[in-house]
């Protein structure tokens, strides 16, 4: 885990980040550092071994034309037609003329040879096939090339084409081959035709050795100067793949034969890539393993020489060539390492100096997310971004204490608000539900006043229609009073009606004092009610400033029906007096009706002062009456209002519990603040 962690760490990041920004540019320039340096040493290999095949190609196409050319030039030198003449009369090397012709002749020859190379001359009869001269008199002196011992060899050979051309300037060069005669060494042959004016009288045959053809190749032995380094050598193979010339490894070879030899000439059989080419008569330059084994980039190309197929190869160890470019490989190598190490360090400092404040800075923030704002991050005296960032978050960690000091008193106060406002709302609630109860309780009682006020309009409309049978009645009475003094015969009979009268008026009397007391009790309530419906109309607010009015109009009608039954009931006790003085007058009356006119008379008056408190009486039950319509008018009124405010409570209270609950939602949003804040340490 401290591992992962420390991988994905911003430090090593930056690090990785450097060293693959740094390293890969390097890479890619020393790839193509070597790359360029490896394409140019090839090049210059290439054309270095180009420059050296094309030159010894030319010095030994040069070098062996000159040869033929000599040879034919010699051919036809009057000295050489004489000397071929004078032998070819004796024959016989063992005549005493011969040695002289022999002695003659040779320095001329001898300094030819001087001139050409280290070799031997043979002059050779073209008829008979004898060699009648030779400079070094090797043991081919004397020798017959058509039957003798060496007619078979490619000096035999070089002879047959000389004697059979005809051309005066014909002249032929055979391979080299090891020749016995001369100490077993390999020997090529370039022959030339000697004619005596249109006659083949004989053939000067030249034996060239490879001495001359070994110092062209090696620069004299000097391979350094061949500019084709320490590996690099030239090699002149011919059609059967051997060597034409010593190579420069010959002290290092391991066979025999060459070692005795002490010579690959004819002895070093090279068969390459380059050589099948360069036999087939292909110029290039190639990479392949030549004869060594050795990878080696080899320039080779086909030699123009006569009926010769030769060809010449130049090569050089593939990892000489590049050694340059493989030393820039390990230089640059030594340089990278160097390089990466200096990256490093210099990455280690720059990512310290980064990831270091991002890392206290990481940590700040970790401990912050936990919760713990006391933490202090020290500000640094830095004026890049990383200083900037750092004592931003710095002010930023000091802003958001104060700030969440300020949520967490915030919260508090919210919390205690919203605890001091939810009991609050509950007992609003309650006494809501209390009042809508209230309410629903006054409706109920306003329907029975109501019903109660309907029952006293009835019987206040009884009261008026008494009343005004009473007046129409002490009307009558009026006038029985006065027929009275007109007919006191029937007397007795009026008196008994009007005792009857009287009676029924005591009784409708009584009944109205009932009704009275009922009205006023009815108007007591009525100004109780109007009372509580004014607190109600209070606690309703605006929704119950209406019902505020009634109340107050309810209140005036109880007050004035109060008035009104007080009235009623002075007049009525007054009814009840008259009543009663009408009874006992009545009584009196019929007991003693012999007062009849004098008693008649104060009968009249008493009906008189009778009539005028039954009219006041009945204009009271009318007053009585039209108050009561207007009570009823009212009560309903009332009942309409009541039953609003029983709309209003109902709605108030359901009002009330989604205030509740929203004050609810409230206190535990403030209980959930409070409980993140809580865990902010300030």
């Amino acid at each position: 885990m401290i591992k992962l962690k420390f991988i994905n760490g911003l430090r090593t990041k930056l690090i990785i980040c450097f060293l693959v920004i740094s390293i890969i540019p390097a890479l890619i320039i020393a790839g193509l550092s070597y790359n360029n340096s490896r394409k140019f040493l090839q090049q210059d290999a290439i054309q270095r071994l180009s420059f050296v095949r094309d030159t010894k190609k030319k010095e030994v196409e040069d070098y062996l034309n000159s040869g033929l050319n000599r040879v034919s030039y010699m051919a036809q030198e009057p000295m050489a037609i004489d000397a071929m003449n004078e032998l070819s009369q004796i024959q016989d090397i063992q005549n005493s003329n011969y040695n002289n012709i022999y002695q003659k002749y040779n320095p001329a020859f001898v300094g030819f040879v001087n001139k050409l190379e280290a070799g031997d001359i043979l002059l050779v009869d073209s008829k008979t096939g004898n060699i009648l001269y030779s400079t070094l008199k090797e043991s081919d002196y004397g020798t017959n090339l058509l039957n003798g011992p060496y007619k078979n060899t490619n000096v035999a050979k070089a002879f047959e084409n000389a004697r059979n051309s005809s051309d005066k300037n014909f002249v032929c060069i055979t391979d080299y081959e090891i020749y016995s005669p001369s100490n077993s060494k390999p020997i090529a042959s370039i022959a030339a035709p000697i004619f005596k004016g249109n006659e083949n009288i004989g053939v000067l045959i030249f034996k060239l050795g490879t001495n001359k053809i070994d110092e062209i190749v090696s620069n004299n032995n000097k391979w350094e100067s061949l500019n084709i380094g320490e590996s690099g050598e030239v090699v002149l193979i011919g059609s059967d793949y051997k060597a034409r010339s010593n190579t420069r490894f010959l002290s290092s070879e391991s066979d025999e034969k060459i070692k005795a030899a002490k010579s690959t000439i004819l002895l070093k059989e090279i068969r390459t890539k380059g050589a099948d080419e360069v036999l087939a008569g292909k110029t290039n330059v190639e990479t392949y393993g030549d004869y060594h084994n050795t990878e080696s980039i080899v320039a080779y190309t086909p030699l123009n020489i006569d009926s010769l197929k030769w060809g010449v190869l130049v090569k050089i160890n593939q990892s000489e060539a590049y050694e340059p470019v493989n030393k820039l490989k390990i230089a640059m190598m030594f340089i990278l390492i160097a390089a990466v190490a200096v990256i490093i360090i210099v990455s280690v400092g720059i990512a310290s100096n980064i990831a270091k404040p991002m890392i206290k800075m990481s940590k700040v923030a970790n401990e912050i997310s936990m919760g713990d704002l006391n933490v202090d991050l020290p500000e640094v005296k830095r004026s890049d971004e990383i200083g900037i960032l750092t004592n931003t978050i710095s002010n930023m960690i000091h802003n958001l204490r104060e700030q969440t000091k300020e949520i967490i008193n915030v919260a508090n106060v919210i919390a205690s608000s919203v605890s001091q406002i939810t009991a609050s709302l509950t007992q609003v609630t309650s006494g809501a539900t209390e009042t809508s109860s209230a309410v629903s309780e006054t409706t109920a009682t306003v329907e029975e006043v109501k019903q109660t006020v309907y029952v006293s309009s009835e019987k206040t409309k009884n009261v008026s229609n008494s009343a005004r049978q009473s007046l129409e009645i002490s009307k009558a009475g009026d006038k029985a009073t006065e027929e009275t003094l007109e007919g006191m015969n029937s007397i007795n009979f009026q008196m008994q009606a009007i005792a009857e009268s009287i009676i029924v008026l005591s009784e409708q009397s009584q009944n109205i004092s009932e009704l009275i007391e009922s009205v006023d009790n009815i108007s007591e309530q009525s100004g109780i009610l109007a009372v509580n419906a004014s607190i109600e109309a209070a606690k309703a607010g605006d929704q119950g400033k209406g019902f505020s009015v009634v109340a107050q109009e309810i209140r005036n009608l109880a007050e004035q029906s109060k008035q009104g039954t007080k009235q009623v009931r002075n007049i009525l006790k007054d009814i009840q007096k008259a009543a009663s003085n009408a009874v006992m007058t009545t009584e009196k009356g019929i007991k003693l009706a012999e007062m009849g006119m004098k008693q008649a008379s104060e009968a009249g008056n008493a009906i008189r002062k009778l009539t005028e408190n039954i009219n006041m009486s009945a204009q009271a039950a009318m007053q009585i009456e039209a108050s009561s319509q207007q009570q009823l008018i009212g009560m309903d009124q009332i009942a309409i209002a009541m039953d609003g405010i029983n709309e209003a409570s109902v709605q108030n209270v359901d009002s009330m519990k989604q205030l509740e609950d929203a004050a609810k939602n409230l206190q535990d949003m403030g209980y959930r603040l409070k409980a993140l804040t809580e865990k902010y340490q300030v």
